[in-house]
């Protein structure tokens, strides 16, 4: 029996990196976040497209960590922004549940400020989300960016 030896041909073009952990700092608190899944982008996907639209799609996409704070405290940008989603989130029944997108979306993000008690512990954020962003959402839509970025790619 003659064998023979090849060699593997370069390999170019796509390459899969399986789920790469993401971690940054906004507003001294640390976060961290992995890729999505195939399946949980291609899930969540259309619901973020859909809350966002188009204009702010553009806006989650084009922001990166330096910016995305800064771009949503500037009072047009955050009243437009803050206006299209709105308007897309409410539902046929008038309740507005497409906004639990955002939640789903920074659900699993590991945050060092979650408090529990008088500690403040490292946690995902999801068991946590209401009383972790009451009373401030401009920090919310900052991480939401963050995290919009990283599980759909590259922050």
């Amino acid at each position: 029996m003659k064998t023979t030896e090849t060699t593997a041909p370069a390999v170019t073009g796509f390459i899969p990196t399986g789920l790469k952990t993401h971690a940054t700092i906004i507003d001294g608190v640390t976060y961290e976040t992995t890729t999505f899944t195939a399946t949980r982008a291609l899930v969540m996907l259309p619901k973020i497209v859909n809350l966002l639209g188009e204009d702010g799609l553009t806006l989650f996409l084009a922001s990166n960590d330096d910016d995305a704070k800064g771009l949503v405290e500037e009072a047009q940008v955050e009243a437009a922004l803050m206006s299209k989603v709105m308007e897309n989130a409410v539902g046929e029944e008038g309740d507005a549940d497409g906004l639990l997108v955002v939640k789903d979306l920074v659900g699993g993000t590991i945050s060092n400020r979650i408090k529990i008690g008088d500690n403040f512990v490292t946690a995902k954020i999801g068991a946590h989300f209401d009383e972790y962003f009451a009373g401030n959402l401009t920090h919310l839509m900052a991480v939401s960016m963050w995290v919009f970025r990283c599980s759909f790619g590259e922050p």
